[in-house]
């Protein structure tokens, strides 16, 4: 079976090294994230019928929802106040799951070279996130990565519920909400809609594809911790500080692993990164 690779670009901070000594990777709040659009959406009112919405209103009231108060069931305009109800209920959600959500943002392995894939050969990767090519990537093993994270939190009192998926990258509207099933969900106590907030925090433009993002997400803020073995191969830039490249030789020899340490050099004469092993 294949190996899943994914890559976390690093600058180099104090941060990030003693995450590298001490083996976790931060998850972090939406908010913190470099994209001004994250989990964006748009409405979209397709298919929904006036019975559907005055069903929606009916249960609102039922369930004492504040947003029913200002509005009278013989008065109401249902494609009007109705569907800005539902919005709002959807805003609530979107609002939950953003403040009870965090994310690790990776970039997974393209496949477009044997050892030394896109986006590990990206020279805006390095400049973006490595400190202007002067940091590092830690290269992990997916499936390894998932099951030592779930191994280390098996421990706590209420353990985290994590996922994944991958960014999709689009070209000029926001990810659709459909409003339909929002009231249908709200009716049946079904989940349909938060499959497409989910979707909605897996998404962006398409300007960010060089990045082949790949998120794991979980209850818990903060650290995650995980086993040295994840780590196949650790890669650090050619202008990195000496001393900083001494910390990760430190870092690989204390964790006492099979983990392979490659230096990223400039080409001479094309815009090319080369790979030098170094253990």
């Amino acid at each position: 079976m294949k190996k899943n690779r994914v890559f976390k670009f690093r600058y180099g901070t104090e941060n990030d090294f003693d995450a590298l000594f001490e083996n976790y990777i931060w998850f972090a709040d939406f908010s913190s994230l470099n994209d001004p659009f994250e989990g964006y959406v748009r409405f979209i009112e397709n298919g929904v019928e006036d019975k559907l919405r005055y069903e929606f209103f009916s249960q609102a009231i039922q369930d004492n929802q504040p947003h029913t108060k200002t509005h009278n069931i013989e008065s109401i305009n249902p494609s009007k106040d109705i569907d800005a109800l539902a919005k709002k209920e959807f805003q609530r959600r979107h609002k939950n799951y953003r403040k009870n959500y965090f994310t690790l943002s990776l970039s997974l392995d393209k496949g477009d070279h044997p050892l030394h894939p896109s986006p590990l050969n990206d020279l805006q990767m390095w400049a973006h996130y490595a400190n202007g090519f002067k940091g590092y990537c830690i290269d992990f093993d997916l499936e390894k990565l998932n099951e030592s994270i779930k191994e280390n939190l098996s421990n706590e009192e209420r353990e985290p519920r994590l996922g994944q998926g991958r960014v999709k990258y689009l070209q000029g509207s926001f990810p659709e909400v459909n409003l339909k099933t929002l009231m249908e969900d709200y009716l049946n106590g079904n989940t349909n809609s938060s499959y497409e907030i989910l979707d909605a925090f897996n998404a962006k433009e398409c300007g960010w594809q060089h990045e082949n993002e790949l998120r794991l997400t979980s209850t818990k803020r903060g650290k995650h911790y995980y086993n040295p073995f994840c780590i196949n191969a650790i890669y650090i830039a050619g202008n990195m500080p000496s001393w900083a490249k001494s910390n990760i030789t430190s870092a690989i020899e204390q964790k006492n692993s099979e983990i392979s340490l490659f230096e990223v050099t400039l080409h001479d004469s094309e815009y090319k990164l080369g790979f030098e092993q170094m253990k």
